[in-house]
């Protein structure tokens, strides 16, 4: 079963040029039963600069990292969510601790609305 806060690989293709893409961790927001779509937000290892970039503001650290089964310290994008099908969820590669995924969904939810 799909629960928030997993963390799975998806082919997100480039803002700039959409023929190219790569494989990059998602954090699951949401699980649109009826539509059959996953709300997921990109996750970037890129931590925010000092003095913050404009999209810094948007980055919402995972605390417990290395207990997501992530290799490094990552942040998730909170303003650049995707719908996306199940068959686009490549590979499930870990789950959030509970207080992050909270914390981060909330964060979600702030920025979005």
């Amino acid at each position: 079963m799909d629960n928030f806060g997993d963390l799975y690989l998806v082919r997100i293709a480039f803002d700039d040029n959409p023929h190219v893409a790569k494989n990059r961790p998602v954090f699951l927001v949401n699980h649109l039963s009826e539509s059959k779509l996953y709300t997921i937000a990109e996750i970037t290892k890129s931590s925010p600069k000092r003095p913050p970039t404009y999209f810094d503001q948007y980055k919402e650290p995972i605390n417990k990292w290395k207990q997501a089964a992530l290799d490094k310290k990552s942040y998730v994008k909170t303003h650049k969510l995707h719908n996306v099908g199940y068959d686009k969820l490549f590979r499930k590669i870990g789950e959030t601790a509970q207080e992050d995924a909270i914390r981060i969904v909330n964060r979600i939810v702030e920025v979005n609305i």
